[in-house]
This record gives C-alpha cells, structure tokens and sequence, in this order.
C-alpha cells in the first residue's frame, strides 16, 4: 500500500519513510493523493496519527527535486502557520530527523541533497535571527499567525514569502472561530496575492466541526473583476480519517460523597490521588482550567510530594494539606512550601521557562508538569503516557486535545484521568466524557465582517504601497469571513481611517491612511507600518504586567494587572512553581527576587476560565435528561453513599460507567443528587426542562434562580433581556450573576416579588430589542469596543515603543465610545455590537430557547421553596465567590456578608452561636418594640383601632393597655365589652391568676387551650367565636401569636402567662419547632440561655440588623464628612485641648503639615488649644522635642511654609540627609556659613554673628536661604518668626541669584558700590556694630544643622519611611482618599499611600470601602476614625460656629447644604482664605484678606453670627487684622457693599461705610 502512496514522492523521501515507517497511516493514505494533485486539502485526523508528517511530506519532496535541479534555490517554499509557540518549536525540533534522513538516504542513493533549511519567526525571535532569515531565507518558515502578518507588512520581509508555493495552517480548531483566524484568513489572501502563483492551502486539526465550515474557512474564494463581481469559493478537499483514537478514560471523585469534605475542601482529598496517579506513570500533564489553578495544583503537589517523601505520613494520606483540620494554602495563599519536582507551565510562564520546560518534558525528565492550555495543542510529548485533567474542560474539543497529548505516537493508546471537585462539576464532566468517547465535537463558525480586524489590515497594506479601492474590496472579500462584505461597510471602514468622522474630534481619530475617493486610491500615512507592525495582532491588552529578575533582563512572565494593583513592595508571590519578592513596581513591570521559604500568595488571572457552548449546553442537558429518568424509576435511595443501595441502582451506575467512564464513588454522588433534586422540585434543568426556582432567603430577600444549563453565553443574554423587563415592572433594577448553569436574581425585601412569569411571557423578538437597548450602557459593551478600538489601531496600545497604561487605555477608550456613540453607522460601534451578540452573548442561540419556551417545546417548571433546592444551593455557592479574598473585610462588613444567608443554614448558625455576635442589641429593642405596638404613632385613637390592637397582640391586661393606648381606653374598653368585641377573661388560680382582654375572634384560643372562666356568649357571639377545637392546636395558636408578637423569648415566660406546665408548653414548642415556624437556639445579645423566636421576626430582626449594618457602612455626604474633619482634628469648639499634653497631642496629628507661618501663629494651633500656645510651644522646641522645617521663602518669606517635626523623625520626612551634595545654586554666605554650622555645632545667633564677622542682616540672609533648604533649623519658635520677618542686607549678599536677570542685577550693584567703598565705615567698625546690633536684636536660641541625629533620626529604608508617613496622614485625616491627600501637596503621595495601606488592610490596621460620597476610588480608614464618622453623621445637627483658615488640615467645603440655597466659591489654600462652618456647612467665606466675602443671599442670624465669630478671630493677638485691628469688606457676593442690601446689615454689625467698602474698627 505505501509503495502506490508514495509513488510520486522523490526516491529518497519514500525509501527514508519506508524505511522509518513502513506504513502510511490513514491520514497519510488519504490525504497525500489530495496533495500531490495540488487540492487544497483539510486533514481530520485524531492525535498521533502522523497528520503533520502528510502536511510536509509532499511539500519535501518537492523541495528535494527542485534543489537536485537548483541547489542555490532562495526563498521560503512552505509557510508552516501554527497558532501555538510551543507547537512551533517543536514542529521544528520534529522536522530535523526526517530532513537528516531523506539527504542521508539521497547520499547513499548516489543524489547528494542540499540542506534543507528551517527557520521559526514568533514573537520570540532574537532580531539576530530574523535579519539573518531575511539575508539567507528558510525554504521551509514556521510562524504564528501574528508573525506572519508581520512579515507581510515588512518590504523586505515579505520578498521572502513571494517564491511560497504551500502554506500548512495546523490546529485550525483554534482560530478559525474567533478573531485571530478572521485577522489570518486576511493573512493568507494577502499571503496569496504576494506569492508568483497560487498558493495550495493545506489545514490539519484534530478535532473541527463543522468540516465544510472550516473548510470554506481555509479555502477562501475567488473573486471576478467588473461591477458583477462573483465569488466562487476555492475547492477543498475534506479527509476525514476520523476523530476517534483509543482512549482510557476515567472520571474519578476523590472522596465517598462530595458533600463532606476534608477540611471542608477537596483538595486535600485530590491531591493525594493525582499524586498517586503521577507516581504510577513515567510522564504526566495535569491540566487545570486557569494559571491560578495550575500554579496552585503545583504548589499542592510539592507540598504533598514533601510530605510523603520526608515520610511525616503515609502515602495519599490527606494530612499534609490540613493543619488542625485547615486547609493549607487556601484563600489568597499558597501552602509555602520551597520549590519541588512539580512546576506550572502557562502563558503567563516567560518563554525561557516555557522552553525548558517542553524540553524537560519531552525527553523524560519530569514526572509531571501542571499546563494549561498552553500544552493542549499538538505539541509532540511522546514520553507522556497519562493526563490528568482537573474539573470538567467544559468542551470535547478541549478534552480530545488534552487527553491525547498522552500516547501521542502512532498506535498508542491515550490515558486520561479525569477528577470532579463538586457535584455540579460532576456532571458537567460525565456528559463531557461522555461525548468524547462517541467523538462529539462541538461545531463552531467563523465571525463574519469583524471590521476591527479589516481596519488593522488596511492600515497595515497601506503602508506597504498605494491600493486600488476596488481591488481592496476584492481582495478582502476572497477571505471567506469577508464573503459577504458590504461595500458601504467597507467604506465605513476607510472612512474612519482616514478620518472621515470629522465631528468627533478625539486625538484617536486622527488619520491612519489617506483615501482619494475620487481616484479610487488607499495610501499609507507616515509612521502607519510602525502603528500597524507595533500594534498588530487580535489577541487585546488585558493589563499584564512583565516580571523580571533585579538584573532587568531576565523575564519570569507576567501577571495579571488587578494583581499587581493589589501587590506592593515587600510582597511575595508564586510564578512558575517558584516563590518571589516584589522589589519595584513600575508602569508595566515588577522587579522580583527569590523568597525561598516565604508564605507567598497565589496570583490571579482575570477572565481565563472556559465557558460551555450552547451545543454543549445541549449535550449537557440530554445527559441530565436521560440521568434524571433513570434516577427517578428508582426505588427510594439511602442518604449514605457508602452504604449499600437497591439493586436497581446498579443498572444506573453501569450505564455511568459505560456511557461516562464514571467510577463507582462519581456514579453514585451524581445519582443521589439528581435524586435530593428530584425530591425537592420534581424537575431538574436539562435539554428541554428550564426550572425557575423562587425563595425568600432569611432577610426576605426575594430571590429567583433560573436553571439552565445552555451556557453563560446564552444566559447572560437572557439574563440581560429579563433585567430589562423586571425593571420595567418593578422600578428597580434587581441584582443579578450568571453562569453556565443558570442566572440568579435577588430582589431586597420591600421592593416586590420577583415576576417568574417573565421566564415565559418574553418573547425571543421582545427579548431582543431589550438586549439592543441594554447593551451599549453596559461594562461589557465598553471592554469590547476598547478592545476592538485597540484591534483597529484608533487606540494603539503601545505608543512610542512604551507600553500606555492599561488605565489609561481605558480612558481613552471611555472618551472615544461617548464621542462615536452619535454616529450610529461607526464601523467600531457596529463591530461592537456584533460582538457582544454573537461573540461574547449568543443572541441566536437565546432566541432559540426562547422560541422553544412560546412553542411548548421547552417546559419551564416553576417552583415556590422554603430552602434552596440542591442545585440552586450549588449555584448560590457559586456566585457566593464575589471576592478574591475571604478575611479582609472590615466588621461591619463582614457581619453584613455573614447575615445574607438562607434558611437552609439558619440552623446551623443558631447551633454555633453564630447568630448572637450578629444582631444588634438595638435592632432586638427596635423591633420587639414595632411588634408590641410601644410607639406613639401605633397608638390606637378610636374604639375600632382598639379592636385592631387586641387581635394583633392577643390578651393585654390593663397595665398593658395604659402602656400602649394614649386615648380614654377605658371608655373604649367599656364599650368594646358591652358589643362583646372583646372579652374579659380570668384563667389560672391564685397567684397566677391572671385577667386580660382578648378579641372575640380569638377567644377560641383561651377556651380550647387554657382553663378560662366559661363566658355566656350570645348567640351572635357564638357563632363568630367558633366551634370548639383541639386543646393542641389552640395551645399552637397562643404560642404561634406569641411568637409572632415578641422577639426572642423564654419558653418559661409563655408558660406563665398562660398558667401551663413547664412539659406542655415544651410539646406545644416541639410541634411549632418540627414544622418549622419556630426556631431555638442563642438569639439575642448578651442572653445565655436557649430562647424561642419566630422565623419571620427573626429574618425581621436580621434585616434591621443589616440595615444598621449598611448605615455603617454606608458613605456619609459632604456635609457629616466635614463636621467629621473638624472634630477628628480638634478644631471644633468641643474637641479644643488643653495644657503640654493637649498641644503634643495636637502637633502629633499635625506633624510635617505644611503652612505658611502666619497660619501657625494665628490660626492653626490657636483654634486647637483653649489657651495661647505660644509658650508651650517654644518650650517643646526649646527641649529638643519638636523642631520646625521651613520650606521655600529664601527670596519671599510670605511664600514660606513651616512644618513640625518631631525628634528623630525628621528622616520620614525631610528630603535633607547627611552628606547630601550642597546645591549648586546656594550662595557664598549660605555655603560658608553651613560650613560653620558643620564645624563648630549649634550654635546662637550673635554666636555666628561674631564668628563669622557679619551683620545681622546679612546673617539672616544665608539663615534664611539654609532654612528654605531644609538645611538648618533652631531650638526656638521665636527665631523662625524673627528669621522670616528681619530685613535684610540691601546687598542681597546671602541670596543666591536664581536667574540671569537677578545675576545682572546683582553685577550691576556690585559695579555701582564699589564707587562708594570709600564712604563706607571700615570693617573693624562694621564688625563693631554688628556686634553690638547683634547681642540687642537677635533672638535666643541655638542653630543648628538638621542633619543630625536628633532630628533625623536613624536612617531607615524608603518602605519604613512611606508606612510611617501614611500612618501620620491617617491620624491627621482620619479617612485617606485621593482627594483626601491632596491637601498634603506631594507628588506621588495617593501612589505611595495605596501601596502602603494594602499592607495596613492586610494587618487590620486600616479599613477599605466607600465611606465620603464625592470621592472617588477607595478609600481607607482607621477604625476608629469610622467609629468617628458614623457617629458625626448622626449628629450632624450641630450648632456650634467653627472658624478654618484655608490652609487648615480640616478645611473642606465638602458638598455645601442645598437647602441654603447658595453655593460657596471653592477658596485656594492660601493663608488669607477663610470660612466659618456651622454643622460642617460654610455659612460664611472670606477671600484674598476681606477682599471678597460670601454669605446666603437670606442673611439672618446665623450668617451674622459667623461675621462676628469670624472678625473676632482676625482682630485676636496673631490674627490677621490684629494690627491694626481694622476688619475690610471690599466686596459682598461680588457687589460693592456700600449701596447694596448689605450696606445696612453690616451697619448694624458695627461697620462703617469707608468710600466703597465697609469696615470695622473698635
């Protein structure tokens, strides 16, 4: 057979394959005939069946003979496309053996071969290598789809590829139903129209359906010239050798019943088991469906491997995961164990790691190796002879490929091995197994017209030389997802390139092509092929972020941006099985070290998990169809699945095994949960059975869960369309999650019952229009439009040959959609929308269900539960994964999440006493106060009201009636009894003799249950009062009542109300508990024993425990934020300290706060201290407790800002360090005198004074230009107030000039003096005077150098230094913000602060979430700083007038109270701004120094309180008008005052008219 197979082939090619081979396999047999005829071929054929041999082989031989005839042949021949890198490497480590053959066989035929050269060009190409692939060209180039469309838009790359007679596109499966295979199939037409004759199109796949699909796909078609262009699609030759290859295949669950596990996880119980499977094998890839979960399967398998190889247990046992019963390495860390045997192999994995890895893997020296989908496609690992897949691949395709990665050679048998972690994972993976063992291949179809991708292509054609328009179109219309490309879209196309939507005027618009319409000509703009080559490729920027070791060359991979916002300095992580420290961060890379040892955290990856097509959906629920009837012609089954169970089961788990390759343990917890399933609705979701399930859970929280099992894609549509009706309906939006299993809706309580109707009464049409309308506001709409943006090069993600930020891109993206949105034919908008339909959603696949639910063909079955059914309960625990970590939620919050539970745990949380840390004591007294009708407003005010109350409350005596009735209920009560409305009882003896009222209604009660004094009713009253009943029931309807009218209670309390034994009430309890009305346990706060309450009054108080719980944490407005501001600080008249103690405490929260000295002398300590702190304050810095830092001022001391620090801690916040470089502008008199300072110590004033020989002045000079620098300070407050209001020297000699202007000057006075030399005093008498002057006029106070160790303090490292300066922020501000932290002026200060207080949360430090409403991002607080501003929020009422400098830390004009009706000017943080606030709303604002005033239009009394508290501030000793004590108002509400209606109100206040303004004096 091989030898007429082969006939064709160049003798050395066929004796070298007879030879190696013997055979030919049937892919080979039937797909060479195809290929030598040259036909486009696709080849089908399972894994292992030497489908890449017959790609290649034909094309080799070809190339031998045309080498026999031109030895120097240049130029690529074959163009290998595969989409994996790996996959590449390894088909040109593969072709080296048969090329070394066939010329080894030439050479001994006596026909000499020349090589034949291979070359591979990927994104990891080293430029040495693809220079040389241009000078010397490979005959046979394999690349990527990415690649390749690179080498087309290089000139001189693309010569090359113009000599390429085939092109072999393998793992077609992959692209050729998403984005990269449209951007490919553009490649190849492009590929074909470069090349000197048609090229043959060769497609090789394991695993593709449909195969006319993918082969219309890889053939394309031809299109005519003239106006009736017609297109014919390229021939192509389908070889179907079958998907099916020999497979073992096992579905095993890891323990007896899913429902029980170790630890309360799986992995303990799995862990084990794969390492035991690892163990049996020679070479094993385990699979895992996410880079989280791979890096986390190995680091569980070295752990494991540790603990059995150090012998601490026996193998497989499940102790080396649990330590005292918890799990290791769960929730955001791994288990710490050091680098072992096993290792992760992702995209996320650099490519040198990637490599080693393949190669290690190949040639047997790894047992195993832990892979995504990054080794699922046909990379050759022929050592491999079992796979172990981890939870369901959620698709055949993916499973095919996975499993035959083992027994990959010809013939061999595939050993999978397939692991459920829960019972909904089960199932999807029997019915997924299921399918592979009968080759049931999802189908897939190309996206048509993705004009995203046609944009980027354009461009790149553009910039390799001028388009004619018709030829483009035709040539973009020969790729098959173009077949149907409509003129006016593809000129909409070119009309945005070439900025043909002139209206929206964004940066991004800007032109990429230039388009003569009238010529019909394309031409590229400059710089266009760098845009398209840089920019190039369909796979979006999702934020990673590059991780490289400290030498910065060395890459590790990339992580996820979300993860590195969350990481910060100092951190260690898991990469690649190995454990790292974050040493830098930066714009797009993290610089790491090895942390050997450490407990590092497990990165994340967002959006990688795979989702189940509606085809699979279909397959999914056929299974749970045909499970379900089997299940139920079962007899009733055991709870106990290690029991044993009817034979009839048996039938069932063999058909599991036949069918699904299920184990024993897999078959049976796959049956009884279909069974509790069964037993709970009597419906279970499959292929043609939706289930609506609706519950109440214990906060009254309407939910409903839809079951389908049609897959995400389907359901997020759907579950989109039904938000937009429920919404219509109900005037709220209910919360929403879907999966591939289902959607659950959640409704609060208060806001209605969610409409399950909807589920049948919208249409597919209605369904769609809603979907329409809904898209484009959405998250989801705005990620697909920034990524098709960034695809069609409008926003290129590098720029510059830098990285733009992933926020940034964002950004842009956000600003680009709102400019475009009113073009509603923009190609971007449109391509969007197809997108999100047919992409991301599956419109067509949710009108389907929807038009089989109108047409009966698809039951919905709807059910009203108590407790979530199983599968509900599975899909709540599902969507329960709302964060990425479980511990690091403040209190408050935490209780919150704790209180949204269902009833199917309520009892689990009384029975651990869960409960009672969660209600509120508050919320107890609230609500036992609302059931008993305390209020006022629920007094009764009639007769007919008074009735209501008894036969709401039962039996009240009299007392309890003078407490709830503020009426004449004793009238009332007469007459009620006369009608016999209501009846007097007496029941029980003696002391427990008790008399009461009840409703006439409810009289049947007391005389069934109780033995009450028999009452002679008439015959009226008879009647209504009832029949008598059973003594049980009316004792169930007392306590029910009383129940339902009392919060938690004892059961004692009920027996002596009603006079019953302590055993009868216990039976009438029991009854009540059993069906479920009551339950027991500890309930309310600080009560010990076991009370008695009923369920709906405890989801009552649940519910206003949760509102408590929200009001906590909700954020306050403006308005409560600034009160807040001013008593955290101690500005406010309440808050104000007093003494050494009061002032420490306050410098402390003000440490290194940054004001001009005016503030600190008038405003800032003043308004903190109850007495003048101007002495305490030169006390602590005369003591060396305090010091002050000046910065800026040396030529204009008003610009000067002081701040205070304290001892040794100077290094946390002053640049200044010793042996800082001097700056190189400071002038002589600051160098010498600095220089003085550093030689002889602190020093006095007159001290420098007499040794340096200066004046006064002049030694101000340099002081003051030192103290601008940072450089000197003094032990005296008094001498910086001295230092910045002294004169100095005219000559200016201890100024540094700053400019060349002030240079001239300068030499210019110099000139000019020197004439006067002579008239001048000699030195001796000015040094005589300045003496003299000097012990007069200087202050006290020693100067000093502020490098020393007393104030700077010990050096610490950067990191310590940000911990310590945010720590001060947050005892300064209380709550951080971006906008917080803006007061503190610092570059880069909210950076610094967000890396910190991760680190903060983490530790319990601080707390995160949204507490100020108007500032954006998070926000963090200190506990007790929330504690601060929750109990401001609720006293916000607050009279007291609050004076604040603009430049004061507590300033914040926060939202202003509408109510005022006025709106206060945002005032610049500058010393001469005021404003007075009375509870946290300015009232009163005072600009430029009285130059501008701004008050309520309304003036009242309020406003004239503040004008007088404000004047009375000014005019005190340090004030601003002080001296003199004359208080300006120059304008009122941007009007002269003189003339206005504000003449007279200020008249009155004591100001005088002054021409145009108003002034006051005393």
């Amino acid at each position: 057979m091989s030898d007429s197979v082969l006939r064709g082939f160049h003798p050395a090619v066929r004796g070298w394959f007879q030879e190696r081979f013997g055979e030919a396999t049937p892919a080979q047999r039937l797909g060479w005939p195809a290929i030598q005829g040259g036909e486009h071929t696709l080849i089908l054929a399972p894994t292992g069946s030497g489908k890449t041999l017959a790609a290649f082989l034909w094309g080799i031989s070809q190339l031998a003979e045309q080498l026999e005839r031109t030895p120097d042949l240049v130029g690529v021949q074959i163009v290998y496309v595969s989409p994996l890198k790996a996959l590449n490497n390894d088909i040109e480590r593969n072709l080296r053996e048969p090329l070394a053959g066939i010329r080894k066989r030439a050479r001994a035929m006596g026909r000499p071969l020349p090589r034949i050269r291979t070359a591979v060009r990927t994104g990891d190409t080293p430029q040495s290598a693809r220079r040389r692939m241009v000078t010397e060209p490979p005959h046979i180039l394999i690349t990527t789809p990415e690649s390749l469309y690179l080498l087309l838009t290089s000139p001189r790359a693309s010569a090359i590829l113009a000599s390429a007679r085939s092109v072999i596109v393998d793992e077609i499966h992959t692209v050729y139903s998403n984005k990269r295979g449209v951007h490919l199939a553009l490649s190849l037409e492009r590929l074909d129209a470069r090349t000197e004759a048609p090229l043959q199109r060769i497609g090789l796949s394991a695993t593709q359906r449909p195969l006319e699909e993918v082969a219309r796909f890889l053939g394309g078609q031809v299109r005519t010239d003239g106006p009736e262009a017609q297109a014919q699609p390229r021939p192509v030759r389908i070889i179907d050798a079958g998907v099916s290859k020999r497979m073992e295949l096992r579905v095993i669950t890891p323990v007896a019943d899913l429902r029980r596990l170790p630890g309360g996880s799986i992995w303990p119980a799995l862990v084990p088991q794969v390492l035991g499977e690892i163990m049996r094998h020679r070479t094993t890839l385990v699979f895992a469906n996410s880079r989280r979960a791979a890096e986390r399967a190995a680091d569980r398998l070295n752990a494991q491997y540790a603990y059995e190889q150090n012998e601490e247990g026996p193998p497989g046992s499940h102790e080396a995961l649990l330590v005292d019963g918890v799990v290791k390495g769960i929730g955001m860390f791994g288990t710490g164990q050091d680098r072992g045997p096993f290792q992760a192999h992702h995209g996320s994995v650099s490519r040198e790691v990637r490599h080693r890895l393949e190669r290690e893997l190949k040639e047997g020296e790894l047992p195993a190796l832990v892979a995504t989908s990054s080794l699922e496609l046909g990379i050759d690992v022929g050592s491999v002879d079992c796979v172990v897949q981890l939870q369901s691949p959620r698709s055949v395709a993916s499973g095919l490929q996975r499993v035959g990665r083992s027994g990959h050679l010809v013939g061999q048998t595939s050993i999978g091995r397939l692991f459920a972690t829960h019972r909904e994972d089960l199932l999807d993976l029997a019915a997924v197994t299921r399918g592979m063992l009968e080759a049931d291949i999802e189908p897939q179809y190309t996206p048509r017209n993705c004009l995203d991708v046609l944009a980027q292509h354009v461009v790149a054609m553009a910039s390799m030389d001028d388009l004619d328009e018709d030829a483009l179109y035709r040539l973009v219309g020969q790729a098959y997802p173009y077949q149907d490309l409509s003129r006016k879209a593809f000129e909409g196309v070119l009309a945005m390139l070439s900025g043909g939507y002139g209206g929206a005027t964004l940066e991004q618009l800007r032109p990429r092509i230039g388009w003569d319409r009238v010529q019909g000509v394309i031409r590229g703009l400059p710089a266009a092929r760098m845009l398209a080559t840089t920019n190039g490729g369909t796979i979006p920027d999702r934020g990673q972020f590059r991780v490289v070791l400290a030498d910065g060359e060395t890459s590790l991979g990339t992580l996820d941006e979300e993860f590195v916002y969350e990481t910060s300095v100092g951190d260690v992580f898991t990469l690649g099985s190995a454990t790292w420290r974050a040493i830098g961060i930066d714009d797009n890379r993290v610089t790491v070290v090895a942390a050997a040892g450490s407990m590092p955290r497990m990165p994340f990856w967002r959006g990688e998990l795979p989702h189940r097509s509606y085809y699979g959906g279909q397959r999914y629920g056929r299974f749970r169809r045909e499970l379900a009837e089997l299940v139920a012609a079962l007899p009733p089954l055991p709870d106990d699945l290690v029991a044993p169970w009817p034979r009839e089961a048996d039938r069932v788990i063999r058909w599991l095994d036949r069918a699904s390759a299920l184990d024993e343990a897999s078959a049976r917890n796959a049956i009884l949960y279909v069974r509790h399933q069964l037993d709970a609705l009597g419906a279970i979701s499959a292929d043609d059975t939706v289930v609506v399930e609706t519950f109440d859970d214990a906060l009254g929280d309407a939910r409903m869960v839809i079951h389908s099992c049609y897959g995400a894609r389907v359901n997020r549509a759907w579950a989109m369309a039904l938000s937009s009706a429920m919404r219509e309906r109900l005037g709220v939006s209910p919360e929403c999650q879907v999966n591939d299993d289902g959607i659950l809706f959640r409704l609060p309580a208060g806001e209605g019952e969610l409409p399950a109707d909807l589920v049948k009464a919208l249409g597919p049409e209605e369904a769609r229009e809603r979907l329409l309308a809904e898209l484009p506001g959405t998250a989801l709409f705005g990620a697909q439009f920034r990524m098709n943006a960034a695809r069609a090069l409008m926003l290129p993600g590098l720029k510059g040959g830098r990285r733009t930020p992933f926020w940034l891109q964002r950004l842009r993206a956000k600003d680009l959609l709102a400019a475009v949105l009113g073009y509603p034919d923009f190609c971007l908008v449109t391509e969007t929308f197809r997108d999100c339909l047919h992409d991301v959603l599956d419109l067509d696949a949710m009108m389907a269900v929807l038009e089989g639910v109108r047409q009966g063909k698809l039951r919905v079955v709807t059910a009203e539960t108590v407790v979530p059914s199983p599968v509900s309960a599975a899909l709540l625990h599902d969507f329960a994964a709302v964060g990425i970590y479980e511990d690091d939620l403040p209190r408050a919050e935490q209780q919150m999440r704790a209180l949204a539970v269902n009833r199917e745990v309520l009892a689990d949380l009384l029975a651990d006493e869960t409960l009672v840390d969660l209600l509120r004591p508050e919320a107890v007294a609230e609500v036992e106060d609302q059931l008993q009708r305390r209020g006022a407003d629920s007094s009764p005010r009639t007769p007919e009201e008074m009735v209501l109350l008894f036969r709401e409350l039962g039996d009240l005596t009299a007392a309890e009636l003078e407490e709830r009735v503020r009426g004449p209920w004793q009238g009332w009560l007469k007459e009620l009894v006369a009608d016999e409305r209501v009846l007097a009882l007496e029941w029980g003896s003696g002391d427990d003799l008790r008399q009461a009222w009840v409703a006439l209604e409810d009289y049947w009660r007391y005389r069934d249950g109780l033995a009450v004094k028999p009452i002679a009713l008439s015959e009226a009253a008879a009647a209504v009062a009832g029949p008598e009943r059973p003594r049980e029931q009316a004792r169930e309807a007392l306590l029910r009542a009383h129940a339902r009218t009392h919060g938690p209670f004892d059961l004692s309390t009920f027996a002596r109300r009603y006079a019953l034994p302590s055993h009868e009430a216990e039976a009438v309890a029991e009854a009540l508990l059993e069906q479920g009305t009551l339950v027991r346990g500890r309930i309310a706060p600080g009560v010990s024993r076991e009370q008695l309450c009923d369920r709906k009054v405890l989801e009552r108080l649940h519910r206003r425990t949760l509102q408590l719980l929200r009001r906590e944490v909700q954020p306050v407005d403006g308005r409560a934020y600034a009160l807040f501001l001013q008593r955290w600080t101690g500005a406010h008249p309440e808050t104000r300290r007093e003494g050494r103690g009061g002032l420490e405490a306050t410098l402390r929260q003000l440490a290194a706060w940054r004001a001009p000295a005016p503030v600190w002398r008038g405003d800032l300590l003043r308004l903190r201290q109850r007495e003048a702190p101007e002495a305490l304050l030169e006390d602590l810095c005369r003591e060396g407790e305090w010091y002050w830092a000046l910065e800026g001022g040396a030529g204009s001391p008003s610009e000067a800002r002081v701040a205070f620090v304290p001892r040794g801690q100077g290094g946390v916040w002053l640049a200044q360090e010793a042996g800082e470089e001097d700056a190189p502008d400071r002038s002589d008199d600051a160098r010498e005198l600095e220089a003085f300072l550093r030689a002889e110590g602190a020093a006095h004033a007159h001290e420098l004074c007499d040794g340096l020989g200066w004046g006064s002045p002049r030694l101000v000079a340099a002081l003051r230009s030192l103290a601008a620098a940072g450089r000197v300070t003094c032990e005296s407050v008094e001498a910086l107030w001295w230092l910045l209001e002294a004169p100095v020297s005219d000559q200016g000699d201890g100024i540094a000039a700053s400019s060349s202007l002030a240079r001239d000057l300068a030499a210019w006075r110099e000139e000019r003096d020197s004439a006067m030399a002579r008239r001048r005093p000699t030195r001796r008498q000015r040094l005589r005077a300045s003496s003299q002057a000097a012990a007069a006029l200087l202050p006290s106070g020693r100067w000093r150098l502020m490098a020393g160790f007393g104030i700077m303090g010990p050096r610490r490292d950067p990191v310590e230094c940000a911990a310590a300066r945010v720590m001060a922020w947050l005892n300064r501000h209380g709550v951080l913000s971006r906008e917080a932290l803006e007061a503190e002026a610092l570059t880069g200060a909210w950076q610094e602060a967000v890396t910190q207080l991760t680190q903060m949360e983490l530790r319990g430090q601080v707390r995160r979430g949204y507490f100020v409403s108007g500032h954006s991002g998070l926000q963090y607080a200190l506990p007790e700083a929330l504690e601060s501003l929750r109990a401001t929020a609720e006293r916000i009422n607050d009279e007291h007038l609050v004076v604040l400098n603009a430049c004061d830390p507590a300033f914040n004009l926060g939202l202003g109270d509408q109510s005022l009706g006025w709106s206060p000017p945002r005032l610049a943080r500058i010393a001469s701004n005021y404003a007075v606030f009375r509870g946290g709303v300015p009232t009163l604002a005072y600009e430029d120094g009285g130059e501008r005033w701004y008050a309520p239009e309304v003036r009242d009394e309020n406003t004239a309180l503040a004008v007088m508290a404000l004047r009375r501030h000014l005019i005190e000793p340090g004030g601003r008008c002080s001296q003199p004590r004359r208080v300006r108002v120059a304008s009122w509400n941007d009007r002269p005052p003189v003339g206005s209606d504000a003449e007279g109100w200020l008249a009155d206040l004591g100001f005088q008219r002054e021409v145009l303004t108003m002034v006051w004096t005393p």
